[in-house]
């Protein structure tokens, strides 16, 4: 393939028009091609070096029709390249490509979404703790709101309030982590992840009340994988949440809440999952972080917006 028909390729996939013929093709010049791979690192790169760079400065651009009008792209790792592609001009003029190329991006393609929880239409989840083959939400003692003093629903009209740090089947009086789970059955995606290059990626937004400068909280999302034809046990996933048993996993910890209750923060995560996978679970996860401060309580921390989606790595 030539460079220029792979440099098409590769645009069309970034403005999430690539059919899947070309995916195909593009594909498999990825596998077959070094050259090839490092002319995709540097043209994503930038792409998502852009990204970055016009989401922490994009309300110093210019007002230029355009920018922020119009559908987003379907591509969600490139939804802010309008701005990107407008902002190229003053980065690559004022500090070069070489800041740009500093993030790499992974190639994914036939992305399909497995849900969205604004928690809009669910029960509110089980306070049991520890998921036991049930495929709904379950976690510590929690609840489904609609507001919290001034915090609003990230998405939609409900979002969960973590209240304690214990559930009906722990009611230990040392925990200071809350925890959300959710099993995924990904029978559907079998074909997919069988061919050892499906990955997983899951996030949500993580929001709480003013507190105070003393007190401080970490919180994550984490993705475990687990074979068929089962959902793993609770006991399966005690021991691998206390470490006595490892696991497939991936988990993204953000230290240090901020105190703007006006603002959401999203961590994300992904996980290439092994070619036997026929579940996983996600967690959401929010912790006292200091000594001084542990309790079992939370007194106004609360998740939304969580994402889980199926794609295919290139290579």
């Amino acid at each position: 393939m030539n460079s220029t028909h792979f440099q098409e390729l590769l645009r069309k996939h970034i403005d999430g028009t690539l059919s899947a013929e070309e995916s195909a093709t593009l594909e498999a010049a990825m596998e077959s091609d070094p050259a090839l791979r490092s002319e995709y690192l540097d043209l994503v790169a930038l792409e998502v070096g852009l990204e970055a760079w016009a989401e922490t400065h994009a309300s110093k651009l210019p007002a230029t029709p355009g920018f922020l009008s119009g559908p987003a792209p379907s591509n969600p790792w490139f939804r802010w390249r309008p701005i990107a592609a407008a902002a190229a001009g003053l980065l690559l003029g004022g500090i070069g490509s070489a800041t740009a190329l500093t993030y790499v991006a992974p190639l994914f393609s036939a992305v399909a979404p497995i849900f969205r929880e604004s928690f809009e239409s669910i029960p509110a989840p089980a306070t049991t703790g520890l998921p036991n083959g049930e495929t709904g939400w379950v976690g510590d003692y929690g609840e489904l709101v609609d507001s919290w003093q001034k915090i609003r629903p990230a998405s939609g009209r409900k979002m969960y309030r973590w209240i304690a740090a214990n559930n009906q089947n722990d009611h230990k009086s040392t925990s200071c982590v809350g925890e959300l789970y959710r099993v995924v059955d990904l029978h559907a995606h079998r074909a997919l992840i069988a061919e050892g290059k499906a990955v997983i990626q899951a996030s949500a937004q993580f929001n709480a009340i003013a507190f105070p400068e003393s007190e401080s909280y970490n919180f994550a999302i984490s993705v475990m994988a687990f074979p068929g034809p089962n959902p793993p046990s609770r006991e399966t996933l005690r021991e691998i949440v206390t470490g006595v048993t490892p696991a497939t996993m991936a988990r993204q910890n953000h230290r240090g809440m901020d105190r703007n209750q006006d603002t959401w923060e999203k961590v994300s995560c992904d996980l290439r999952l092994p070619a036997d996978t026929r579940f996983i679970v996600v967690q959401c996860s929010m912790a006292h972080a200091t000594l001084q401060q542990r309790r079992l309580t939370f007194d106004g921390h609360v998740v939304d917006d969580v994402r889980v989606s199926i794609g295919r790595h290139v290579y």
